[in-house]
């Protein structure tokens, strides 16, 4: 189940990508930061995923709980990577954000989807 959550999430990462990448190809603000978003949201993910399927072969009573302090984590590392681009202010700033949040929650999506399969497992 491991291996298809990862190969899954990896191929959407890399369609999200390049489908983020054909819509702002005609913004100069965004450069290519966005990319790390990516990489950053790409490599939380699939720490989350080895984190609740490795704690759930050896304590599946204890899985749901590796997932919330996952997702906390997650949580607290992406806001962290956003934070200096809201501090700087200027437009780019909102634009950013908004640029950050529609990938946060579709791979908040697709990690719930995926671990809720490998906790049912």
């Amino acid at each position: 189940m491991l291996k298809k959550a990862i190969t899954f999430t990896l191929a959407m990462a890399v369609f999200a990508t390049a489908f983020h990448a054909w819509l702002i190809s005609s913004e100069s603000l965004m450069g290519f930061s966005f990319l790390w978003m990516y990489l950053l949201l790409t490599v939380l993910t699939l720490g989350l995923y080895i984190l609740v399927s490795n704690i759930h072969k050896k304590s599946p009573n204890k899985a749901g709980l590796s997932f919330l302090v996952g997702s906390t984590i997650k949580m607290l590392v992406a806001l962290s990577f956003i934070i200096p681009f809201v501090l700087g202010g200027g437009p780019e700033s909102k634009l950013f954000v908004v640029h950050f949040i529609i990938p946060y929650f579709v791979f908040l999506i697709v990690e719930l989807f995926w671990v809720f399969r490998i906790l049912r497992s």
